[in-house]
């Protein structure tokens, strides 16, 4: 029962971070000091567009909204060479990527160690890549991230008695948290026929990771005792990670030991041992 009461709890505080991620950054290079070139055009034109046009029976125009958008036609591209007039001698920039419709909008950082005048062209500015149909462009992107993850296999690698076997590879019940540093590649697709772009990661990551779960005791696994007995222990995961991530789907590569929180414990063949697991996740938010 505690082994249950502790798992609902943990269960429930990760609902609230289950696969939420810091707000990380994409780099982009700018043209032409860079492999992977992307055409990078910025303005500070908007225009006023009529909207929500209404017309009587008679098809003539009766009322209709002003709404002001950006003027990508007298948009001009960024090189290198602009960026060195605020003194930037870098060939990239970081910032973040939202898809609209015919271009990537780009929010550059405008922060850290980048000077003050390059600070306001950045904040005076809008920033885009024009993205055609079935076309696509790839950008590094990495961030710190937190989310769930569960255990469905640990193999512990030393024992107290090696004359015991059972219980070195366990599938017992466990749910746990995972934070790290993330980082990897973005791809941004548009194809015709649909009207969303696709948006796909892959990535890497290091982890610190906790985590309940138990263990299951038994003379099969146990040392200085030959009485036939069998019982649950709930136990405190610890250890680090190395995580792929694919869009959605995560699978990690564990290492860690179980902290037993109760003295039924004491005579487990792997008390203190450590282990190698396999973890999934899955990303919701």
């Amino acid at each position: 029962m505690r082994t249950k009461i502790l798992l609902l709890f943990l269960l429930g505080w990760v609902g609230m971070a289950f696969g939420q991620e810091f707000k990380g950054k994409d780099k982009i290079y700018i043209s032409p000091h860079a492999s992977k070139v992307y055409s990078v055009y910025y303005t500070n034109e908007k225009v006023k567009d009529s909207v929500h046009k209404v017309f009587n029976r008679n098809g003539n125009l009766q009322s209709f909204e002003l709404e002001e958008r950006i003027n990508w036609k007298n948009a001009k591209e960024l090189t290198t060479s602009k960026l060195k007039e605020y003194n930037w001698n870098k060939f990239f920039l970081n910032g973040n990527i939202s898809p609209e419709k015919g271009r990537l909008v780009i929010n550059f950082w405008n922060r850290g160690t980048i000077s003050d005048s390059l600070k306001n062209f950045l904040s005076t500015n809008h920033f885009s890549i024009p993205l055609e149909e079935n076309d696509n462009l790839s950008f590094f992107a990495d961030s710190f991230h937190l989310g769930a993850m569960t255990l469905p296999l640990k193999i512990y690698l030393t024992k107290r008695d090696n004359n015991v076997a059972g219980g070195m590879a366990e599938g017992n019940t466990n749910i746990g948290i995972y934070a790290g540093y993330k980082f990897g590649w973005r791809k941004y697709v548009k194809l015709k026929h649909e009207k969303e772009y696709r948006v796909y990661n892959i990535a890497f990551s290091s982890n610190a990771i906790v985590g309940l779960g138990k263990v299951t005791i038994d003379d099969k696994n146990s040392v200085g005792n030959s009485q036939i007995w069998k019982v649950d222990v709930p136990s405190f995961n610890l250890g680090i990670a190395f995580g792929l991530h694919y869009r959605d789907f995560s699978l990690l590569m564990a290492y860690g030991i179980d902290i037993l929180m109760s003295r039924k414990g004491e005579n487990w063949n792997y008390k203190d041992k450590p282990w190698l697991g396999i973890g999934i996740g899955y990303k919701i938010f």
